[in-house]
């Protein structure tokens, strides 16, 4: 199977099919949800089906991802360097190359993947480019409830400063935004050393919901 076969064409099919595998597991909630990066777009884009199927989701967390403000340029991103035009199917931009430059290097480190070929590594890059162009596409609905944010702190750029990121949630979220700043950058929250504070909060507001018996479905 080619690999552009298998890629989502929009973050509503990646999110139906989500839903799908989730429910197949567990039939009705509550659900407790969470994503990193995309995947956090894509596990509140679960949440607001769920609570349109009338199902309760118990807890909502999103690991340094945020709604994607569309670029307005062209799906062509003009000519190279050598004046030829660049394949929109490879061509990242300059903040998502440093971006997409440190998750490989993250893979072949020391507890990743050495054995990364050409053309896996290609292929991790077509993955990049069609995420980037769902989620720019993609509108996200309005969840009811809390959610709990947690935001890289470290290697942002000037222009996103982490204090900032909660109120780009904002118009997405009709509850409280709890938000945590995790010393960490955006590629490095999955290592050991802020995943187990992430996990910390994660257990802390899981008990709290299960003694409570609250949810964050809210009408």
């Amino acid at each position: 199977l080619e690999l552009a076969e298998a890629l989502p064409q929009s973050l509503d099919e990646m999110a139906a099919d989500y839903l799908e595998q989730i429910r197949a597991v567990q039939p009705t909630g509550p659900y407790h949800l969470v994503g990193w990066s995309l995947g956090g777009i894509v596990a509140h884009a679960v949440a607001t089906r769920l609570q349109d199927a009338g199902q309760r989701v118990g807890m909502l967390a999103i690991l340094d991802g945020y709604p994607v403000r569309r670029a307005g340029r062209s799906r062509n991103p003009g000519p190279g360097r050598s004046g030829q035009s660049r394949d929109p199917d490879i061509y990242l931009d300059p903040g998502l190359q440093r971006e997409f430059d440190k998750y490989i290097q993250l893979m072949l480190g020391e507890d990743g993947r050495p054995d990364l070929t050409h053309d896996i590594i290609l292929s991790i890059r077509k993955v990049f480019v069609n995420f980037r162009r769902i989620a720019e596409e993609f509108t996200p609905g309005r969840f009811r409830g809390e959610l709990l944010l947690f935001v890289a702190a470290l290697g942002r750029p000037a222009t996103s400063h982490a204090a900032e990121l909660p109120k780009l949630w904002k118009p997405y979220v009709r509850g409280r935004i709890e938000s945590y700043q995790i010393n960490s950058d955006h590629n490095g929250m999955l290592t050991p050393g802020p995943l187990s504070e992430i996990a910390m909060k994660l257990t802390g507001r899981l008990e709290r919901s299960t003694t409570t018996g609250k949810d964050a479905h809210h009408d």
